[in-house]
């Protein structure tokens, strides 16, 4: 098998796909018995399964952060928003652009980069995508159920702006038709690609409420609103791989499949795990992911080291030749061997903060919960139903060491971290469209 060194600087086109809310237990090859994915399950068969694959945070807008940047989000200043827990319209803050971020890091390798779907790190003018890397943009600059009359957060938002670039396109998109139209994006970014690399970054409105799935897919699924949804993706990323494959560009691209954090239990699942969004436990935080590279990544392996979504930005660099600067400390880490299968397994650290409290942190296959004094073995009992913590003292400890050392480190609520960098920041941030009195204070969510 190739080894990493010399897969260094081989460039592969990178297309990251990330879903919003999906389920560890939401595809079929990880073991949904519902939803029918057979283009993804077809994408594991031929590469590979990463079973402890983990999100920094179970919220989107810190979840991303990590993604991004590489970092935990309490190390970039986005443990949170400025007044929830998640950035929400006319935040006056969101990704500091004196960060490296993957698309940053790969335009210095000569990349084209393209977003489409998804943003929220920000909706003011210097945190935009184009602003931070990106060469295209198209989609929501944060989540689709940011529009009219909230009956969760009970919260009036503007009409919901669609982008392209950094310049509103629409006002309240029709969501039954959006996510089409960001896979013809897509598919025609694809075949307008010419021999220089580029990354993809497709973050999908699904599966987060509201759901509006297109009509062929809500007849497919019987009228089950989610499962439509979830095989729209499927059919999405069958509509990229046959684009990829026209213009033979299949061999030489990097696919890397996952979610921003896990499901919601009201509609989806997690299979066997614990806990939803907004948990620490590992519903919350464990994700499906599957990466597939022809010739590459050997067919059908599965891969159950502790891996993150902090760990994209180092190994795509890696992959691109370039070098990150060491002025920043970054928490991922170049996993090329481990994806290729000659890394071995590591005692690996990973901490969970959520709301920027630290809620728990894992060392190797010991997690340990610290509100409720719960301690796992995930290696024997991924399911969390175990606690330990009465009889394991000594690792309670060690754990506990871990955890005050990270909270001195990044911070915990109002306690300070030595070594956090500030988001960026507006002195006057706006909505992009102003509260619109008139617009109804309930919306068809569904």
């Amino acid at each position: 098998m190739t080894n990493n060194q010399s897969l260094r600087g081989t460039k592969p086109n990178i297309i990251l796909v990330l879903c919003d809310d999906l389920g560890y237990g939401d595809i079929a090859c990880f073991g949904s018995n519902q939803n029918m994915t057979p283009t993804l399950d077809h994408l594991q068969i031929t590469g590979a399964k990463l079973t402890d694959f983990h999100v920094v945070s179970p919220v989107c807008s810190p979840s991303r952060a990590g993604l991004m940047t590489g970092c935990y989000p309490q190390r970039v200043g986005l443990g949170r928003g400025d007044h929830f827990c998640v950035l929400l319209p006319g935040d006056p803050i969101g990704i500091n652009p004196e960060e490296t971020i993957i698309p940053k890091a790969l335009k210095t390798a000569g990349y084209r980069t393209h977003m489409i779907g998804k943003w929220h790190l920000g909706d003011q003018a210097p945190f935009l995508p184009t602003k931070n890397g990106f060469d295209t943009f198209f989609g929501l600059p944060y989540s689709n159920d940011m529009c009219y009359y909230h009956p969760d957060l009970h919260v009036k938002f503007p009409p919901l702006p669609l982008m392209r670039e950094d310049e509103i396109i629409g006002k309240d998109p029709s969501q039954g038709n959006l996510n089409e139209l960001y896979v013809k994006e897509a598919v025609a970014l694809i075949e307008r690609q010419d021999n220089a690399p580029f990354f993809l970054y497709f973050a999908h409105m699904y599966v987060h409420w509201p759901f509006y799935p297109p009509h062929s897919f809500l007849k497919q699924s019987k009228g089950n609103r989610y499962r439509a949804e979830v095989e729209f993706i499927d059919w999405a990323m069958e509509q990229m791989i046959a684009a990829l494959n026209r213009f033979d560009k299949r061999k030489n691209t990097l696919i890397v499949f996952t979610s921003d954090n896990g499901g919601v239990l009201r509609y989806g699942s997690n299979g066997q795990l614990r806990g939803q969004k907004g948990d620490v436990y590992e519903g919350g935080v464990r994700v499906p992911c599957i990466v597939n590279w022809p010739g590459k990544i050997s067919e059908g392996i599965i891969i159950d080291n502790l891996l993150t979504t902090m760990d994209l930005l180092p190994t795509f660099a890696h992959l691109a030749g370039v070098s990150i600067s060491n002025d920043k400390k970054i928490d991922g880490e170049n996993v090329t061997n481990v994806l290729i299968g000659v890394g071995p397994k590591e005692n690996r650290e990973l901490i969970i903060y959520h709301d920027n409290i630290l809620k728990a942190v894992r060392k190797g296959d010991w997690k340990l919960i610290l509100n409720t004094k719960e301690l796992f073995n995930l290696l024997d009992d991924p399911n969390e139903k175990n606690n330990q913590y009465s009889t394991n003292p000594d690792i309670v400890s060690d754990l506990m060491l871990l955890a005050q050392r990270y909270r001195n480190e990044l911070g915990d609520g109002d306690k300070l971290g030595t070594s956090v960098r500030k988001p960026g920041r507006v002195d006057n941030p706006t909505t992009m469209f102003p509260l619109d009195e008139d617009s109804p204070l309930t919306a068809e969510y569904e």
